[in-house]
């Protein structure tokens, strides 16, 4: 019998003596052991089991006329206070920044006033910098955007022809989904922030009010 074949039988004793379910956890005690001799330990200011997700910016890109839209930021997922800090810090998120204030509008031939909210955010999506942060919804902004979605709705005989800029309700925007999973499907949503039932969503860009004064949110 070969030294090879010696071992093996070693092995297939052993096996047998212990049985297969604890071999298997072993072996994976094995493995787990090894991955965390190779594996970096997490930076210091991770530790903390109090987390939260936080905004990073209210970012508003628009044009000369001041219209076009919101941009709100946030970390990606639940971080520690000193994590944040860090994130805050990184001189890459506010060129970032700024590089789309000056961008987007020049992109989109000096005015956003008409451009597709969705349109944006596929150029807006190619400033994210980092995994840290995501965009986490986009509103319209700018008295010519916010004037689009207080217009008589055809629908709607009743509806408020007006925005209330302490709501914003009626306005126009898309949420996290929609950005980044939605949007690569082609499946647009277009959501009308706090209007109620149906009116709250549409597959098609409808540039009119989706709610009553009795509908009025306070």
């Amino acid at each position: 019998m070969t030294r090879f074949s010696e071992k093996f039988m070693d092995f297939f004793m052993v096996f047998a003596a212990v049985g297969w379910k604890t071999c298997l956890v072993v072996l994976i005690a094995v493995i787990a052991l090894v991955m965390a001799c190779f594996t970096d330990d997490p930076d210091p200011i991770d530790h903390s089991i109090n987390k939260s997700q936080e905004i990073v910016r209210l970012l508003n890109v628009v044009d000369s006329a001041g219209n076009g839209f919101r941009v709100h930021y946030a970390t990606a997922y639940p971080v520690t206070e000193e994590r944040f800090e860090e994130i805050l810090s990184r001189p890459s998120l506010d060129s970032a920044f700024r590089c789309l204030q000056h961008d987007a509008p020049l992109h989109f031939g000096g005015s956003l006033l008409e451009t597709d909210i969705y349109d944006f955010a596929a150029f807006a999506r190619e400033y994210d910098v980092t995994a840290a942060v995501h965009i986490d919804c986009i509103f319209v902004t700018g008295p010519g955007k916010k004037a689009m979605y207080s217009r008589p709705n055809p629908n709607l005989p009743d509806g408020e022809t007006w925005i209330d800029p302490r709501t914003e309700q009626g306005l126009q925007w898309i949420k996290h989904h929609d950005i980044y999973f939605c949007m690569e499907n082609d499946r647009h949503v277009y959501r009308y922030w706090k209007c109620p039932g149906m009116r709250e969503i549409s597959l098609t860009d409808e540039r009119f009010t989706h709610y009553t004064a009795a509908e009025s949110v306070h």
